[in-house]
């Protein structure tokens, strides 16, 4: 198309977009035209059924969201990528009020096109959720499927309370993200000094206050009992991901047990 020519398709799909969000897929063809700033004959020439310019707008949102998860990955942590696209696409299914219905009773929903959108909004979940999870910020149980219909239900449910969308998309998050028992997140003490073996080949006990100080109160504070002591050498064991066995102190019962490879990948 000549430049011009482009100008109005765009102007077009920008105003039908406008249009089908306020009034629904059967908004009037002549004011779409007048939104545009064109005339009816200009629409019919670029678009010479409703079904036509419905499927343009369908096509232009999806790619859209698409779109906008790609920037998202690139501009932004992980966890808010995931959480600024679901904002963006319950915004899109908002807004697309009945425009896929008629087109999936048009065409089908085994279509070229109604498929080739889902496919790529389905990929768009995947990479976000790939992305997320890798680095460790979701669940990795969770998958796109499981997100797309959750989101779904959620939009479907706030159609008549739009003000409560951001309250569940929230909730929703917070039920995709990775569950810690209350075992790995107890307090943990990393001890500064190297431990030093005594004649008996116990681990040697310096002179440490805050030791000193957990082993005072050990008895009487639940939340201290599984306080984990590391020599220094065994942390930076396990920062390099070796397989070297770490001792603990369990402070208040007076054993030493052996973290084995499963409770150091939690901790």
């Amino acid at each position: 198309m000549r430049a011009d020519a482009r100008r109005s398709h765009a102007k077009l799909v920008e105003a039908a977009t406008a249009a089908f969000a306020e009034r629904g897929a059967e908004a009037p063809l002549e004011d779409i035209a007048r939104r545009a700033g064109v005339g009816i004959g200009t629409l019919y020439r670029h678009f010479p059924t409703r079904l036509d310019l419905q499927a343009a707008v369908y096509l232009s949102q999806v790619n859209a969201v698409c779109e906008k998860a790609d920037d998202l990955i690139i501009s932004a942590p992980p966890e808010q990528a995931l959480a600024g696209w679901l904002h963006a696409l319950a915004g899109y299914m908002v807004t697309k009020r009945g425009l896929s219905r008629a087109l999936i009773g048009a065409l089908g929903k085994d279509s070229e096109l109604i498929s080739g959108c889902w496919v790529a909004m389905h990929d768009a979940a995947d990479r976000l959720l790939t992305h997320a999870q890798q680095a460790g910020v979701l669940r990795t149980d969770i998958s796109a499927d499981d997100v797309l219909r959750l989101l779904h239900g959620i939009v479907v449910t706030t159609e008549q309370a739009p003000e409560q969308t951001d309250r569940l998309l929230s909730l929703m998050l917070d039920g995709l993200r990775p569950q810690r028992s209350l075992q790995t997140r107890r307090p943990v003490l990393v001890r500064r000094a190297e431990h030093h073996r005594g004649a008996r080949g116990d681990a040697g006990r310096a002179a440490d206050p805050l030791q000193q100080l957990l082993q005072r109160r050990g008895g009487r504070d639940a939340h201290l009992e599984d306080v984990v002591l590391l020599p220094r050498h065994a942390v930076a064991g396990l920062d390099r991901g070796e397989v070297a066995q770490p001792f603990r102190h369990v402070i208040g019962r007076g054993r030493v047990e052996w973290l084995d490879r499963h409770e150091r990948r939690q901790r």
